[in-house]
């Protein structure tokens, strides 16, 4: 086939659509803009299609040289380095311009230019004269001087139909405006605590109706209150910690939460919550999504080490990282460092420092009675997957006196340990294996049956049709059902009951709740006032919807917990609320971690258990019912279920 070779405009849209894949983009890229501009005042409005917006901001403007090059192959001259913005002072003539910026990447401009139609007025600040120019279907449509009674200094963006050229991507990303807003509001959240000294303000365009304002804070009481909304805190110390390499300047203030819950997992939420929710990390004074997330994992594993307590101090950190500039690049809006450990080292250094863990004195008591059940109960399993498949063909016919094959004698086992269900009369040997050829193993292995003990060893092909054609031997102690294969190669295999009914119940009750358009919920005994940040409040408005389908009934003024999710018997709490809180967060369509934890424990509780003695027709029937299961080799926390024994000849 012959390569033919694009024409320009071709090129052009495809790396243009590479570089601004969406409208989030889209706006990011044009408030950046404006924030390198140093603007006091930026404001942001949004048109209904969700396609459509502007920005306005007084900041230095754009040169007439530089907006008639603007949008051009030359315009793309942003180093990957972040630079402070020097103006060219023409009265004193004694600062040098190191770089003008139109967008993060430096190119954003452009390729808005290509994708959507563009208008662009600005005017300098050392003159009063202002010019424009607009893009139709990437063809500079107007360019020049024009006569206007707002000669105060700013740039003007306009971006309409958003990828008007391309009605393939028009159609796969065309957003909601709600989403749209949603996000330049915790957009914004995030830049009025790194930029604490610009006013952002959200507007509706077509209406001119200010939706949102977020003014420049004068003291850390007034930025620690944006992050926290309404829950008290302490007062803010201010924090320093430098070690040549990495510096970290900052606030610090604590909270008090009180927990209604104390299990591991729901006190590791709120580890989660508290270090993405209510702390603000920035990069030299600029907010980079990424960066921050990886600083966030940092705290939580920090916190996660700290003893459980029901009345606990959280911290609330507001801080900026500064590196030396030979150590990291800025690549596509992510910091790319030369040393990856570095950081985590650093900053690991850091929170020790400034929240010191004190270990529990006293360990736990471990419970004797039920480590002992514990190491009884895994026994068997241990047993059984300590072993692996042997499907290698032996090249030489066998005998006829042959018929059965141990399949886990070609591999050493753990003779010093007695074993209730496998006595070793001897020590095996361990025999030397032959090499398996690409074709015999294409013919017998597929889908792998393995664990992570057997993972380095050769495994045997199971597959789902297998469990449909199967002659049940019987159960064993009360645990296990022993059953042979009709297909080839014949085995002999064991499966837990108890995690093979806990298969089939889990998916009868996700097939039950999940597939509902409200998922049963319960009313609390008493409703609970929710703690939640100003950006926990905004997912709480926008996603009132979702919340109210999963089961959360909350009132979006109060911030009222009324209901929870409800699972036979089984109801959810305010903490399992706010870890999925925490999660709309970050996506907007997961499912509540709770619904998992309650179905799955629902169906634990009603499978057979250890010990249930079974007939015969009843573990056919279990046997047929885990055959239309969608996994039916695993149980509902994910471990295996089934194990083979034998190979029969």
């Amino acid at each position: 086939m012959a390569i033919v070779k694009l024409n320009d405009n071709v090129c052009d849209l495809t790396w243009a659509t590479q570089r601004i894949p969406d409208v989030y983009v889209a706006v990011r890229e044009v408030i950046m803009n404006a924030i390198d501009a140093q603007a006091k005042t930026i404001v942001i409005g949004i048109g209904d299609d969700g396609l459509s917006f502007t920005v306005d901001d007084d900041g230095y403007g754009i040169p007439s040289h530089d907006l008639y090059l603007l949008v051009g192959q030359t315009a793309g001259i942003k180093l990957n380095k972040l630079k402070e913005i020097v103006i060219n002072d023409l009265a004193t003539s004694k600062k040098n311009c190191r770089g003008r910026a139109y967008g993060s990447r430096g190119d954003a401009l452009l390729c808005l230019s290509i994708v959507a139609s563009v208008r662009i007025e600005s005017c300098h600040y050392l003159k009063n004269i202002r010019y424009r120019k607009v893009f139709e279907k990437n063809r500079v449509v107007f360019n020049g001087r024009i006569q206007s009674s707002k000669c105060a200094h700013g740039t003007h963006v306009a971006i309409d139909n958003l990828f008007g050229n391309v009605p393939v991507r028009q159609r796969q990303i065309r957003p909601l405006r709600a989403r749209v807003l949603a996000f330049v509001q915790s957009l914004l959240r995030k830049y009025t605590i790194v930029h604490d000294s610009i006013t952002f303000k959200l507007v509706d365009s077509n209406v001119q109706v200010r939706l949102l304002r977020y003014p420049a804070y004068s003291t850390p009481m007034d930025l620690f209150t944006r992050v926290c909304g309404s829950i008290s805190f302490s007062q803010p110390q201010k924090i320093s910690w430098c070690n040549g390499t990495t510096t970290i300047n900052g606030f610090l203030a604590f909270f008090n939460f009180e927990s209604t819950s104390n299990t591991r997992g729901n006190y590791l939420a709120q580890v989660k919550r508290v270090a993405q929710s209510f702390s603000s990390i920035s990069f030299r004074s600029h907010w980079f999504n990424s960066f921050e997330l990886e600083c966030q994992s940092y705290i939580a594993v920090h916190l996660s080490k700290a003893p459980m307590q029901c009345n606990q101090l959280w911290p609330i950190l507001i801080i900026d990282v500064v590196i030396l500039e030979h150590e990291y690049d800025i690549v596509d809006s992510c910091i790319i460092l030369r040393n990856a450990e570095m950081l985590r080292d650093d900053f690991n250094t850091f929170l020790h420092r400034i929240l010191p863990i004190t270990a529990s004195k006293s360990p736990p008591t471990p419970n004797i009675a039920e480590s002992a059940m514990t190491q009884l109960n895994n026994e068997f399993v241990d047993a059984i997957w300590t072993r692996t498949v042997d499907v290698h063909q032996q090249l030489n016919k066998p005998s006829t006196r042959e018929r059965i094959k141990p399949i886990f004698s070609s591999m050493k086992t753990q003779s010093s340990q007695q074993s209730r269900y496998f006595r070793t009369t001897q020590k095996p040997q361990a025999r030397k294996r032959r090499k398996l050829s690409a074709k015999h193993l294409s013919q017998n292995l597929g889908v792998f049956v393995q664990t992570t003990k057997t993972s380095r060893k050769l495994s045997l092909q199971l597959s789902k049709s297998t469990l449909c054609n199967v002659n049940v031997l019987g159960q064993v102690d009360r645990k296990f059902i022993l059953f042979s294969t009709k297909t080839s190669p014949m085995l002999v295999c064991a499966i837990d009951q108890h995690a093979a009914d806990e298969r089939v119940r889990l998916e009868e009750l996700e097939d039950k709740y999940l597939t509902q358009s409200m998922f049963p919920r319960a009313e609390l005994v008493e409703p609970e006032d929710l703690q939640l940040n100003p950006m926990e409040e905004a997912v709480v408005k926008d996603e009132h919807g979702t919340l109210a389908q999963w089961g959360f009934e909350i009132n979006a003024t109060t911030m009222t917990l009324y209901t929870a999710p409800f699972v036979e018997c089984r109801q959810a709490q305010i903490d399992d609320c706010l870890e999925y809180i925490t999660l709309l967060c970050e996506s907007r369509t997961v499912r509540p971690p709770v619904i998992t934890r309650l179905l799955h424990s629902r169906a634990c509780r009603s499978a057979i258990m250890f010990g249930d003695s079974l007939s015969h027709r009843a573990c056919e029937l279990l046997l047929q019912q885990l055959s239309k299961c969608r996994l039916p080799f695993q149980c509902a926390h994910g471990r295996p279920s089934i194990a083979p024994l034998v190979q029969l000849n």
